[in-house]
């Protein structure tokens, strides 16, 4: 395995034709579990997750699923940099993309400045800037990518609950992270 998934149904729900496209050939594993939330990625972690393997990177997409029970944004930014230090104290070697909690709902939801305030406490995890090649962990914000210019949610790429993707999301996400995957790796 050279990288390892983890996060909820949106990264389990992955398009099964572009994931084999995309991402099979670069031995990717998908470990997305529905319904989770940081507290369950960082549980399956320090049960072992992370033991007796060596994935160079870790994509890690988590934190929508903390809405559902409260978590203010605070909170679960810092779930989300659990997450990160016990990849790194698990696999020290291996390099995280850690993704930005996509936007959901309509545009006026409240959801969206706990969206923004999540995504701009984990953007500080980032060592990626131009200076530091091959640092360890490096951000990526696609929010912008997912709306309109109006900010409401991009045509197609989402389903009617406003939360999980349909293939042109998959499609933009792959074209967008693949890349950055490849660059990682080396």
């Amino acid at each position: 395995m050279n990288v390892m998934f983890l996060g909820d149904s949106l990264t389990q729900d992955w398009d099964k034709t572009l994931w084999k496209q995309r991402f099979e050939a670069l031995g990717a594993v998908n470990l997305g579990v529905s319904g989770t939330g940081t507290p369950q990625v960082l549980s399956r972690i320090r049960r072992g997750l992370l033991d007796g393997c060596a994935p160079r990177l870790v994509v890690l997409m988590i934190g929508i699923n903390n809405v559902w029970p409260g978590y203010s944004a605070a909170d679960t930014a810092r779930g989300i940099e659990a997450i990160v230090a016990a990849i790194r104290q698990k696999q020290p070697h291996a390099k995280v993309l850690l993704l930005g909690v996509l936007p959901i709902f309509d545009k006026d939801d409240k959801v969206r400045g706990w969206i923004k305030a999540v995504n701009a406490r984990i953007a500080a995890l980032a060592d990626d800037l131009p200076a530091s090649a091959g640092k360890s962990v490096r951000f990526l914000d696609l929010g912008d990518k997912f709306t309109e210019s109006d900010g409401a949610l991009r045509a197609g790429f989402y389903s009617v609950d406003q939360v999980h993707l349909q293939p042109p999301a998959y499609k933009l996400l792959a074209d967008t992270i693949e890349p950055l995957i490849k660059e990682m790796l080396k």
